[in-house]
């Protein structure tokens, strides 16, 4: 059967996802560029989250037909980060809480910009919990993407390769499940400093990545795929 990649040779399960990132430094430094964090501030409350988007995801496609199959695996990281990238940019050149006072719009507007960016990132991580499974060779040991991620499925199992097994009747399923991995995917310092920034900051981000509202702030940031 033809599948991709070839079923027969599966992916590499253990790389690990800060080095899988390696490969997307160009937009990760325009992400930092653009959010405007010190670079403290940004190793402390994104880069986090992008190491657990990573680990997770790991070599996974987007989808078994279409946007980012190819080329080489890894296609739902790459879709990931440039939707974050992108989200990142909308947001550089929005105007965030046009009713409140400039002070507090300033304090407001490094939080809301991380949460667009963490909107993009994950809200098509539902995926992996509808759209396939991923298992070894034998199709035994089969990963559970609620209770770790593939990296530390494949460690705790000593699953050298996985392999992909699509499910049916997946069409846009994922869609309202991407934002019960917010806990797992954004730790709990940077969901904070979120929420502490204003409850409406962090509602809107967790409604972007569920689908429920494609706006934050008033601001559309990305199109669900």
């Amino acid at each position: 059967m033809l599948r991709y990649p070839p079923f027969i040779s599966g992916y590499p399960a253990l790389i690990r996802g800060g080095d899988l990132l390696k490969l997307h430094v160009d937009k990760l430094t325009k992400i930092q560029t653009t959010l405007g964090l010190r670079p403290e501030e940004f190793e402390e409350l994104v880069m986090p989250v992008l190491r657990a988007y990573a680990d997770y995801v790991h070599l996974l496609p987007a989808s078994e037909l279409h946007h980012h199959r190819g080329p080489g695996p890894g296609g739902l990281m790459r879709h990931g980060i440039e939707v974050a990238a992108f989200a990142v940019l909308k947001s550089n050149n929005a105007v965030f809480d046009h009713d409140k006072y400039p002070q507090e719009k300033s304090k407001r507007e490094k939080p809301w910009r991380v949460a667009a960016m963490c909107a993009g990132l994950i809200h098509d991580a539902g995926k992996p919990l509808t759209d396939l499974r991923v298992t070894d060779e034998t199709g035994e040991k089969v990963w559970a993407p609620v209770e770790e991620s593939l990296l530390e499925w494949a460690n705790h199992q000593s699953v050298a390769r996985y392999y992909l097994h699509w499910n049916a009747n997946r069409h846009k399923v994922h869609k309202h499940l991407s934002a019960t991995m917010v806990d797992t995917l954004i730790p709990r310092k940077t969901r904070g400093w979120i929420m502490n920034a204003g409850q409406d900051i962090y509602a809107s981000m967790v409604n972007a990545i569920s689908g429920n509202s494609m706006q934050m702030g008033g601001q559309i940031f990305f199109g669900r795929e």
